[in-house]
């Protein structure tokens, strides 16, 4: 049988392509089984300031060691007073991550890998125990252990439970020395960031860029806008912070720290504007804010006052002059504010949390201890209308207002306008602050909506005089709990007409909601600010009946209209830049610049995709053996291939 050119050309083609198609499936089937990704892993971060770095990371290529696992304080202390021939990666309990564990392996391990457990510790806040330095010293917050601020000498890495189990069992095999005959089981860590020594050199050789992100505010009521140029009447300033922080980034829910406060300013928000009050009942209107990058040196507030007391556009979008195009603002509706006739700023911060006693309190914090002023009794007045929570005076041991964005309103003279109100009378009694433990678990939705009927009290109280009817909806603060401190799929139960407020949330494969405040962007918005600005921008719109449908905001016309769950809606809300006043964009090198070396000035490093791995280390001995047997066995078959074709080539013709 004679076959000719062209088929033998189609056979070897065909043979060639089947054998590709084959060695890439080998290829990947030979990788997993090599390898263990664990996908949902959370890398330590690394962060830049003023004068250093902070935080974990690896080289380029990652670390790699055997697994081991050290199971309590006592196999730690075992472990780390033993010398070590081998390079090891240890696997410990999330609960005993400690500054005193951590420089006791990070000099005699590769990596750290922290295992997800039910068991919580006592108290733990990687923050200071006066974040931010705020007023000085004063021990604010009692579990802090600073270690958010330190820099690591090894990697870190946090596991969920599943995975954890997994590197367990392998580290249990390692050490019992049942995977010995086979190969002992390592692991490979990679969390490659571009940090430079400090902001300052990292920002020069282009690997960062500052910690920011955008600031909603919203006007109530927004049915008669602003006069022009300046608003005329007097304003109430409602504010809380958007954005928390922690050693994990992915895991900075901050729900007492941070989510509490704003939620409860959220559902006041949502109770004023659809109250019905008619807006010339208002004699001073309310101005929420939601202030981004808060965390990491009050960037969202501070940038905020300082654009409303001085700013100037070098080069206007259009002829309206509604936007900016250098430096870039979407929209100036914020030098229609005016700092000098702001009456009262109301503040909720850390709000969520019950007394040790099981009872409902808020207390009323004031920079000057001076609980007579308009801003602290109004607030004790209208609490007086809620049922159920006492409010009360803050202790005149602390030295004034707890850290908070209020901080930043300090610098302008409004001291004596401004009251805090928070859960604690002194001291935190939060045990979490700003930490992976800052979950919905660490937070009573119940008390949340007291402190936002509090809050909606004391803003109808000083804005028309009275405290008219306006009911905080409960069922909203129970959605926001869900939505911003449990599962960030709830967040798709915000509608409008049926219609989700921003559907594509059911697509984030994580779905721990994470409210770190990322690099500064001012054509990015991340989730927590557009769940804020959409929810207020509807609630507060001025014609929740039109039904012009669209797509984009360019589809809405008008300088106060946005796209919002596919229809058009005007609204007094408005994204703002939240970035730290210390940092300047450079309009015409297009570089960032530090204006002031005494802030923070903190800034997020370029990153490589993080990634934790697990495989086999091959065993001498076994790969010896193998080879051996494989040698054998190719041996033979060859012998067989010889004996057949001997055997049975002279029965058949050759074709």
């Amino acid at each position: 049988m004679h076959l000719s050119q062209r088929n033998k050309t189609v056979i070897v083609f065909t043979v060639a392509l089947l054998a590709f198609a084959v060695r890439s499936q080998d290829t990947k089937q030979v990788y997993n089984l090599i390898y263990t990704t664990f996908t949902d892993g959370v890398p330590c971060t690394r962060w830049t300031n003023t004068t250093s770095q902070v935080g974990c990371g690896t080289e380029q290529g990652g670390v790699m060691g055997f697994l081991h696992f050290l199971e309590d304080l006592a196999a730690i202390n075992a472990f780390a007073s033993t010398s070590q021939t081998e390079k090891l990666m240890v696997a410990i309990p999330s609960a005993l991550f400690t500054e005193a564990v951590v420089s006791k392996l990070e000099s005699i391990v590769v990596g750290i890998i922290l295992l997800e457990s039910p068991n919580l510790p006592q108290g733990y806040s990687p923050q200071t125990s006066a974040p931010q330095q705020a007023n000085g010293s004063f021990p604010w917050n009692p579990t802090a252990t600073s270690m958010l601020f330190r820099d690591y000498k090894t990697p870190i890495y946090l596991l969920n439970s599943t995975d954890s189990a997994l590197v367990v069992e392998a580290a249990r095999a390692n050490m019992n020395g049942s995977a010995v005959p086979v190969g002992k089981y390592g692991a490979h860590l990679t969390s490659f960031m571009y940090a430079a020594t400090n902001t300052p050199t990292c920002l020069r050789r282009g690997f960062c860029a500052p910690i920011g992100g955008q600031s909603v505010w919203s006007v109530v009521p927004s049915v008669t806008g602003l006069t022009s140029p300046k608003e005329t009447s007097e304003i109430v300033m409602s504010i809380s912070s958007m954005d928390s922080a922690s050693l994990f980034i992915q895991r900075a829910t901050g729900a007492e720290s941070d989510m509490s406060g704003l939620i409860a300013n959220l559902a006041a928000l949502q109770a004023i504007a659809s109250s019905g009050i008619p807006a010339a009942n208002f004699s001073r209107k309310i101005v929420f804010a939601f202030y981004d990058a808060e965390a990491w040196g009050y960037g969202g507030s501070q940038r905020f006052l300082a654009d409303i007391a001085n700013f100037t556009c070098r080069q206007f979008s259009n002829e309206s002059k509604v936007s900016c195009d250098r430096p870039y603002y979407p929209s100036l509706q914020f030098q229609k504010l005016d700092l000098d006739k702001i009456d009262t700023i109301f503040e909720a911060k850390q709000v969520g949390l019950l007394q040790p006693d099981g009872r409902s309190a808020l207390f009323v914090h004031q920079e000057l201890h001076n609980f007579s002023s308009i801003a602290v009794q109004t607030v004790l007045t209208a609490a007086g209308l809620v049922a159920n929570v006492s409010v009360s005076t803050a202790s005149p041991a602390t030295p004034g207002l707890p850290p908070s964005s209020s901080q930043s309103y300090l610098k302008y003279g409004l001291q004596s306008k401004i009251a805090v109100i928070s859960d604690h009378y002194d001291q935190y009694i939060n045990k979490f602050y700003q930490s992976r433990f800052d979950n919905v678990a660490n937070i009573n939705s119940a008390q949340i909506c007291k402190m936002a009927q509090v809050l909606t009290n004391s803003l109808l109280l000083r804005a028309t005089g009275v405290v008219s009817t306006a009911t905080v909806n409960c069922t909203l603060v129970n959605l926001l709990t869900e939505c911003l401190t449990k599962d960030v799929w709830a967040c798709a139960n915000l509608t409008v007409d049926s219609n989700a407020l921003i559907p594509e949330v059911v697509q984030l494969t994580d779905r721990t909601p994470n409210h770190y405040a990322t690099v500064f962007n001012p054509y990015l918005r991340q989730l927590t600010p557009r769940i804020v600005h959409d929810l207020a921008f509807y609630n507060n719109a001025v014609n929740r009946e039109q039904n012009v449908s669209c797509t984009t905001d360019a589809d809405c016309q008008g300088p106060i209209s946005a796209c919002i769950a596919q229809k058009c809606f005007e609204s007094w809300t408005f994204y703002h830049d939240a970035l730290p006043t210390s940092f300047q964009k450079n309009i015409d090198s297009d570089a960032w610049e530090i204006v002031d070396q005494s802030a923070p000035n903190w800034a997020e490093p370029i990153w490589s995709q993080p990634f934790l791995r697990m495989y086999r280390v091959g065993n001498p001995t076994a790969e010896t053996t193998f080879m051996v047997a494989a040698v054998v066995e190719f041996l033979i078959a060859v012998i067989v291939v010889v004996v057949c074709k001997r055997s049975y080539s002279p029965s058949f013709k050759t074709l």
